[in-house]
């Protein structure tokens, strides 16, 4: 039966009529009315219900009482006139007697009272309730009126009796005369006539009764009648009304449910199928027609997602085969410097005298800085790609630092026979506030690419500041970098690839000199100084490469060739105690040699257990930890040292190798003071002792006393070269970066014999890697000499 009905309202149009009128409300509206409505319906009818069962009942209840109160008032009647009928037969008893004939003449009137008042109360309810009432009301009045004459009737003649006899008065021998005076009297024709009437109007009053009677079981048949017809009306309301607003709770809910019983339908169609030309009905303006709508588009979207697939495979499969390149060509290029590095190292071990492998300690810096730049480029697409990668602005000079690029790609460009030019731009300000080592980073790459797949003709490069484009302040200024090339140039699919990781373009065999990821980095670094490289590129012809930078320009910023430099020999104070746990012997042997030579008092532990039974005899006053040991790690090792009350003042500092900050945020929350990553730097190692021991260093000076002008080392008959050639061979030595004091120095040379003294002088120290000498030598020649400009 429910699946006929069911069936029924599916395809009967009813459904449509009925529910058409709330297809343009949202869900929530829907629910709320037809809730509402239903509850409504629920609680009125329910409601109904009770009032018209209580209608009935209280008819019922009333007419029950009005029949009693009959019954009440008439027995009342009946029982006050009995009372004074009885009171000549009490009085013969008491004859002579005051205080009984005070009590019984106080009760006869009483009675006589009482009669009239059941009248009274009898009148005052035919006047309300006769309505009601199913006695004969004429006779029942006339009856009240025939009580009330003959009552007052009979209390004269008793009345009179009492006048005669006296009864308080009277002595022994008057009571018998007395009592039979009150027998005459009662027998009397007066007294006769009057019981009579008594008689009579009981008679009625008897009739008038039964009626009462009747009456009152038959409203009390009806309060019976009326109390079931309640309980079933009461039922009947809370039914029907539960049926309709079950009614209006299924009109909703279908309203609701019936798109999206439609919506399913085409999912599971498309699902099954696969068929995305399928489109879900919109008839409703509610939510539901709203992911309706955004459901066919998705589908429409899967649909164009579907057709594209294929050639999305296809562009996964190439950026595999580009990964797999990718990977061959690093394996090449790290076995590579490791080869020569391990070679000589071994070629080394071999030999006695040192001194004659200073060429094969310059192939071994050579590969460690090759090795070093294929994985700070893997590091940098790493930090990249985990947005770890941070700017570091700060001031430098601006044309020392382009001249500097510019030197060293002229004599890659050189070596290639290929012409390279770049002109200063006269409008270029004269230091500014960036990432000198991101943006190097950057030039070095585009003009390396620029020049190696150039075999003939030029590379340009150009700054140039930009006027027109507006700036957010007065200190700021637009300045476009350029390179510009007449090599083999790209067609328009591999512009479209070239700053992706691990894309290389052009001949295989100038593809296998690269790992195909400089082009990407250099494309992040400038996105985050908030510019992009934008290409040209014509096949055969050339391209050009550009970006440009808002950059902030300061002008309180001064050539300071050299800052004052002081080696670290000792510390003021009692000798301190450190302990240095790591499970590396060469970890530990590095740092103690180090501490020791400062005079600290060292002891050494290969794990975290170790430790912690050497803190408990040796009390140092700091401990620096690794963090990955076996037995017991350092995060471990550091949570139950601070277990202790005796070491929970303890400096810790954990030294690591991992990069991740994960592991840094770990070792302070283990309780660590400080991270001090590895390899170590021992600048920040002694910041981190001073701060934590609060120490005074004891130092010496690293830079001898300046030589005079005219010492020999320095002859004054010999040209300097410009100082912006001096700042850049000074920032060079700082870093360590022989390569580019060779090219700077080499550049001198090819263009300006005259500076062949100064250039055989910073060539013997590069001989020596005697990178702190060449640095000396700069600054005790400018500070004696005033070079040339």
């Amino acid at each position: 039966m429910i699946n006929k009905i069911q069936q029924w309202w599916t395809h009967s149009s009813f459904r449509d009529w009925a529910i058409r009128p709330i297809n343009h409300l949202s869900i929530s509206q829907k629910i709320a009315i037809g809730y509402g409505v239903s509850l409504g319906v629920a609680i009125c009818g329910s409601l109904a219900g009770l009032y018209i069962g209580e209608y009935y009942q209280h008819k019922a209840d009333q007419e029950l009482a009005i029949a009693s109160r009959q019954q009440l008032l008439l027995k009342d009647q009946e029982n006050a006139v009995f009372a004074i009928r009885l009171h000549p037969q009490r009085l013969i008893g008491i004859l002579g007697d005051t205080i009984w004939f005070s009590y019984e003449a106080d009760k006869f009137l009483a009675d006589i009272n009482r009669v009239e008042a059941s009248i009274q109360a009898f009148e005052t309810f035919l006047q309300n309730y006769a309505y009601a009432s199913d006695v004969d009301l004429p006779k029942l009045k006339e009856t009240l009126t025939g009580y009330r004459h003959v009552t007052q009737e009979y209390r004269d003649l008793i009345l009179k009796l009492w006048g005669k006899i006296d009864p308080p008065s009277l002595t022994v021998d008057q009571i018998e005369p007395a009592r039979q005076t009150i027998i005459d009297t009662l027998t009397s024709q007066e007294a006769t006539q009057i019981a009579i009437e008594f008689d009579r109007l009981l008679e009625t009053l008897v009739w008038i009764e039964e009626v009462i009677d009747n009456q009152y079981h038959r409203a009390e048949a009806q309060r019976i009648q009326a109390e079931y017809l309640r309980r079933r009306i009461i039922v009947a309301s809370i039914a029907s009304s539960l049926l309709l607003s079950s009614v209006l709770v299924f009109l909703t809910s279908s309203a609701i449910a019936r798109p999206l019983q439609s919506l399913e339908q085409v999912a599971t169609q498309i699902t099954q199928d696969s068929n995305f030309n399928l489109r879900c009905p919109v008839t409703t303006q509610d939510e539901v027609a709203t992911v309706a709508q955004a459901f066919n588009q998705l589908v429409k979207r899967i649909s164009t997602y579907t057709q594209e697939l294929e050639q999305a495979r296809l562009t996964a499969d190439e950026a595999n085969q580009a990964k797999s390149e990718f990977l061959a060509s690093m394996s090449h290029e790290l076995r590579t410097p490791l080869n020569g590095i391990l070679g000589y190292t071994q070629i080394m071990e071999r030999t006695q005298d040192l001194n004659s492998q200073r060429h094969g300690v310059k192939i071994i810096d050579q590969c460690g800085t090759h090795l070093l730049n294929l994985i700070n480029d893997i590091l940098d697409l790493a930090k990249i790609e985990a947005r770890k990668l941070d700017l570091i602005p700060q001031e430098f000079h601006l044309p020392a630092f382009i001249s500097g690029i510019a030197e060293m790609s002229r004599v890659r460009a050189e070596k290639k026979e290929i012409q390279f030019e770049y002109t200063q731009h006269p409008g270029l300000p004269k230091a500014i506030i960036a990432d000198d080592k991101r943006l190097r980073q950057v030039l070095l790459n585009l003009l390396g690419n620029s020049i190696k797949f150039t075999h003939q003709g030029r590379v340009i490069l150009k700054v140039e500041p930009l006027e027109d484009l507006p700036t957010l302040s007065e200190n700021y200024l637009w300045l476009r970098f350029s390179i510009q090339d007449t090599g083999v140039g790209m067609n328009v699919e591999q512009l479209q690839k070239i700053f992706l990781p691990f894309e290389q373009v052009g001949a295989k065999s100038q593809q296998a000199e690269g790992t195909g990821l400089g082009l990407a980095i250099s494309q992040q670094i400038v996105g985050l100084m908030g510019s992009e490289i934008q290409v040209t590129s014509v096949l055969g012809e050339g391209s050009q490469f550009w970006f440009d930078l808002e950059l902030l320009t300061t002008e309180s910023w001064g050539t300071v060739l050299h800052e004052e430099q002081n080696e670290i020999i000792g510390y003021v104070g009692p000798r301190r105690k450190i302990l240095i746990v790591d499970d590396k012997e060469v970890n530990r042997q590095m740092l103690r040699e180090v501490l020791i030579s400062l005079d600290f008092d060292c002891r050494e532990a290969s794990n975290g257990e170790r430790g912690l039974a050497l803190a408990q005899t040796f009390h140092p006053d700091l401990i620096i930890t690794d963090l990955v040991m076996p037995v017991l790690d350092g995060f471990e090792m550091t949570r139950r040292l601070r277990a202790q009350p005796e070491f929970e003042d303890l400096t810790v500092i954990a030294s690591s190798a991992s990069v991740l900050s994960q592991d840094q945020v770990a070792s302070i929350e283990a309780g660590c003071d400080d991270f001090l990553s590895k390899p170590i730097d021992f600048q920040q190692l002694f910041a981190l002792l001073k701060k934590y021991l609060h120490l005074d260093w004891v130092t010496r000076s690293l830079v001898p006393e300046t030589p005079t002008i005219e010492s020999e080392d320095f002859p004054t008959n010999q040209e300097l070269p410009p100082l912006e050639t001096l700042e850049k061979i000074m920032e060079a030595a700082k870093i360590g970066d022989i390569e580019g004091i060779e090219i700077v120095v080499q550049s001198l040379k090819n263009h300006n014999g005259t500076y062949h003294w100064f250039c055989q002088q910073v060539m013997e120290k590069l001989e020596e890697f005697d990178d702190q000498g060449i640095i000396q030598m700069i600054d005790a020649t400018v500070q004696n000499a005033n070079p040339k400009v």
